[in-house]
């Protein structure tokens, strides 16, 4: 899963990195970040430089979608490093069955499961949101499907012996994060209006 430190919400950062000072081959890959606040303020966007050893800089103090985006893809391209933007939808191929994983990885290690290297690295109920956003749907159609995925979720893990606060715990956690990428979608990807 993507590391917490990188959904940060914070202020704006008051310098970035130039990209003539980074030595390129210690650069994992470079990413959107977006801090949101869903009261105060717009949604910023900067782009940003991962390093091999997982600490990071913004590249720039852009704070618009379209100028992160090209900084990381102008800087990817020149430099021949990954981009990761989790700004935009995951792929359609994510597994189904992913919050159903996310519960587990929130709860107790003993009831944890082991994620293979290869899975990708998308956060706690993305699939869904995703999905969902792809589709159209509306605000209330994904809080009734971020519902229904917890009651099933339930369900499955009532029988195993899972208390009800590590349930509540771990269904928290994942409906904050997947209401933060549903609201990030949306600012990041607007949708077109169809004339009438």
């Amino acid at each position: 899963m993507r590391h917490d430190v990188f959904s940060a919400r914070m202020a704006p950062p008051s310098r970035a990195l130039l990209p003539e000072r980074i030595d390129w081959s210690a650069v994992k890959y470079l990413w959107v970040q977006d801090a949101l606040d869903e009261i105060n303020a717009p949604t910023l966007f900067f782009p940003c430089v991962v390093f091999m050893d997982d600490t990071w800089a913004y590249l720039a103090l852009t704070t618009d979608i379209t100028s992160a985006r090209q900084c990381v893809a102008r800087l990817g391209a020149a430099y021949d490093k990954p981009v990761k933007d989790w700004t935009r939808p995951a792929p359609e191929t994510l597994a189904d069955e992913s919050f159903l994983h996310s519960v587990r990885d929130l709860l107790p290690a003993d009831h944890g499961r082991e994620i293979p290297e290869q899975e990708p690295e998308w956060g706690p109920g993305w699939a869904q949101t995703d999905d969902l956003f792809r589709n159209g749907a509306t605000d209330a159609e994904f809080m009734h499907e971020l519902a229904e995925m917890e009651r099933i979720a339930r369900e499955t893990f009532s029988v195993d012996g899972i208390s009800q606060a590590d349930l509540n715990m771990a269904f928290l956690a994942i409906r904050k994060e997947a209401v933060h990428r549903w609201l990030m979608l949306h600012v990041a990807n607007p949708r077109q209006k169809v004339a009438s």
